[in-house]
């Protein structure tokens, strides 16, 4: 955090000035009053808007001519009025408060006017736009409404307050705020304060509802269905890991919505501010999983370096919850795993497609693309342009989310039809006669010796016991005892000797990887492999590349 400097700013009539702490700059910053130069976020609400609604607001006043009080202490907008020591700010804006630094809400005063020409029973409400975080509103003295500390949970929550009749008058109208902002964290306004129309106002409110509220409810609950979806996949293929990783990113996903739009949260705001943070270190951890098991390429060594790593920043996070504190190592190791992350899994894509080369590895970084575009841009944001909390890339997330369920499910029927075309040879009737052994029929020992031939040509395939039983009309238990009764060992046992036989010849090879032999002769993991290995031939692939390497 950069070192505070003192700013004097001068008071409206040149009278006095006060002084601010640098978190209070940007309370001060010039936005352009140009539709095109504010942030890009209510540029494309604005176009929702007018595409929900047809058409743009009929009936509108704007508040203008803010000045901001800083008075921490008073609560009573009649004494407020009086006061001489306002001073001019632009909103729409985000900016700190200039108190020290404390674990609950501080306040100030937000002061703005709009002049009505004509009749004022006209204007219904008045719609305040994202407030961040709670305010007390007033028009001319009346309150309006408000969202107090007790009732504060979502973060994204905008305001448009109803306005009794009578309270309007034609010429100059005064709006107060109470602005209250929680700890060190930006706080302010992000939209114009409007006077609206009744059918406007009922539209503003209806179209904040959805676009703020309803839609990333949706998407939360939305991410809990795939959830339970991939979980069940699991359940059903445990050998589709993948499944069992998106479901935790789902997870955590809908959590992380939840945390930032969700009027029910139980937990403090300090904490919400320190998940939101860590997120950005855990995700990845998720993500660089799901990459290697949906391809079936395991980074061990990178693995056992990248991902404690990653765990350990997460921990570090998750422990510091003071988010006043002078050193909170928030949004530094959350905004550095960011960037650090972005390179990391540009290698892994670079390793797994350099062993398993497949197109479609470029439809998962195209899924990954666009929320990971936003997330950056929403930190970013968050801490450099214009501070407000992590929004734009709430939207994006299903894209990746259905992205990967759609590749996850396209590798599943590719595998279902692949092993289904391989079980269809055994149907095809022997040429050869097979030689009876006491205790088979004629008929089973031909089938057997089909299963035999098949497992020797295809034991590097995800083969099972119920494929090859339905492939030969067999049940799966009368099929593996009367393989075991014929070759003396269980079918797992006989394809895993047949996939170590294959490798040993291949460890050969000092050039080629353990990991990568183990791939190739169909085993799902490192740890399966060298398992396999040390029990069929009593060495570990490792010893026995040296054994070999020692006998040349």
């Amino acid at each position: 955090m950069a070192k505070s400097q003192t700013v004097c700013m001068a008071h409206v009539d040149d009278q006095s000035a006060f002084f601010i702490d640098n978190h209070a700059i940007g309370a001060f910053t010039h936005l352009s009053k140009k539709q095109s130069e504010r942030h890009p976020v209510k540029i494309g609400i604005v176009i929702l808007l007018l595409c929900c609604l047809g058409c743009g607001y009929s009936s509108a006043e704007r508040v203008a001519s803010w000045q901001a009080l800083f008075d921490d202490a008073s609560a009573d907008p009649g004494a407020i009025a009086t006061r001489t020591d306002w001073t001019p700010i632009a909103l729409p804006s985000m900016f700190r408060l200039p108190y020290p630094p404390a674990r609950t809400f501080r306040y100030l005063w937000l002061r703005g006017a709009a002049n009505i020409a004509g009749d004022p029973s006209q204007y219904a409400g008045i719609r305040l736009g994202r407030i961040y975080y709670i305010d007390r509103t007033y028009v001319n003295g009346i309150l309006v409404g408000s969202q107090l500390t007790e009732e504060y949970n979502a973060v994204h929550n905008p305001r448009a307050y109803a306005i009794p009749k009578g309270v309007l008058k034609t010429g100059k109208n005064e709006v107060l705020i109470r602005l209250g902002i929680y700890g060190t964290e930006y706080g302010g306004l992000l939209d114009e304060v409007l006077l609206l129309g009744p059918r406007d106002f009922i539209g503003a409110r209806i179209s904040d509802e959805f676009i703020y509220r309803q839609l990333p409810i949706g998407i939360a609950l939305f991410l809990l269905g795939q959830m339970a979806f991939n979980m069940i996949f699991f359940i059903w293929r445990k050998k589709q890991r993948a499944n069992l990783y998106a479901a935790a990113m789902c997870l955590i996903w809908s959590l992380y919505i939840f945390a930032l739009f969700s009027p029910y949260f139980p937990f403090t705001d300090d904490f919400r501010i320190t998940f939101l943070w860590s997120c950005t270190s855990f995700v990845p951890i998720l993500f660089l999983m799901l990459i290697q098991s949906f391809y079936k390429v395991y980074l061990s060594y990178f693995n056992r370096v990248v991902i404690p790593l990653l765990l350990a920043v997460t921990g570090i996070v998750l422990a510091f919850q003071d988010t006043t504190a002078a050193f909170y190592p928030g949004p530094i190791l959350g905004t550095g795993t960011l960037f650090a992350v972005i390179p990391l899994l540009s290698y892994v894509m670079y390793r797994v497609n350099s062993r398993r080369p497949d197109p479609m590895i470029f439809v998962f970084i195209g899924f990954g693309l666009l929320p990971g575009l936003f997330i950056g841009w929403d930190i970013v944001n968050y801490l450099w342009v214009h501070h407000y909390p992590p929004l734009t890339h709430t939207y994006t997330i299903p894209v990746f989310i259905v992205g990967v369920m759609i590749l996850i499910i396209r590798e599943f029927i590719k595998k279902e039809i692949e092993l289904d075309l391989l079980y269809r040879k055994l149907e095809e009737p022997s040429s050869e006669e097979p030689v009876k052994k006491p205790g088979i029929t004629s008929s089973t020992e031909g089938k057997l010796e089909k299963i035999i031939e098949f497992l020797k040509e295809n034991y590097a395939s995800d083969i099972s016991r119920e494929g090859l039983a339905g492939a030969m009309n067999l049940s799966p238990d009368h099929m593996s005892r009367m393989f075991k009764a014929y070759t003396g060992k269980k079918i797992n046992d006989y394809i895993n000797e047949l996939r170590i036989t294959d490798a040993a010849g291949r460890l050969a090879d000092p050039e080629v990887k353990i990991i990568d032999i183990a791939f190739a002769v169909g085993f799902e993991s490192l740890a399966t492999f060298n398992r396999s290995f040390l029990k069929v031939t009593g060495k570990t692939p490792t010893d026995f590349r040296a054994a070999l390497k020692k006998d040349d």
